[in-house]
């Protein structure tokens, strides 16, 4: 059985897959963690898991400001 967060608990009944303390079933972002659940764009996704922080279609790689949505 997998065990993403090597805490001894199975995937399939573990209800904090990542480790962070905060559910999965509430968690923004289940599968990396980041305790502080930080959303900036709020759509939902946790930063750790966006790659476009501000929603404005550019990727934060490539953003000249990744969290204030602008269109250059």
């Amino acid at each position: 059985t997998a065990d993403a967060d090597s805490d001894g608990i199975g995937d399939n009944t573990d209800t904090d897959d990542d480790n962070d303390g905060v559910s999965d079933g509430i968690d923004n972002c289940p599968s990396s963690s980041n305790a502080n659940q930080t959303d900036s764009d709020a759509d939902g996704v946790g930063d750790v898991c966006d790659n476009d922080d501000d929603n404005d279609g550019e990727a934060d790689s490539s953003d000249n400001c990744p969290l204030i949505a602008n269109e250059d």
